[in-house]
């Protein structure tokens, strides 16, 4: 999913189980595990598909906030908005940007049914 539809979903979800949760903190909690990928993007590292896999700056910065184990660190007020953005990665990713749900203890992909990124990128 994109940034618009992990948001979209985060305010219809917050609507229906935490209405009182600020806007801000729905925004942020929604795209919360992709805000790593701005790291590479400012040092220059590319985001061809082949690179994802075997770059370890995007790795760290795709693969590591996509993961279930890292969920427990996110603060409380983001922590489901953050699982719920996880959750809805792990059908719609596919490819060299399927989500690895335990990384890094396991580099098991789950591969979804489309490539969000090929819209971005192509």
């Amino acid at each position: 999913m994109l940034w618009p539809e992990h948001v979209l979903l985060g305010l219809a979800a917050s609507a229906i189980a935490f209405p009182t949760i600020p806007l801000a903190d729905i925004v942020l909690g929604s795209i919360l595990p992709d805000l790593g990928m701005v790291v590479p993007l400012c040092c220059g590292v590319s985001l061809s598909a082949t690179e994802s896999v075997t770059h370890p700056l995007l790795r760290a910065c795709y693969f590591l906030p996509h993961s279930l184990l890292v969920v427990p660190l996110v603060p409380r007020r983001w922590r489901w908005l953050y699982l719920l953005h996880i959750l809805c990665d792990l059908p719609s990713h596919t490819g060299s940007w399927s989500i690895r749900p335990l990384y890094p203890l396991s580099d098991v992909a789950v591969h979804g049914l489309y490539d969000p990124w090929k819209l971005i990128l192509s």
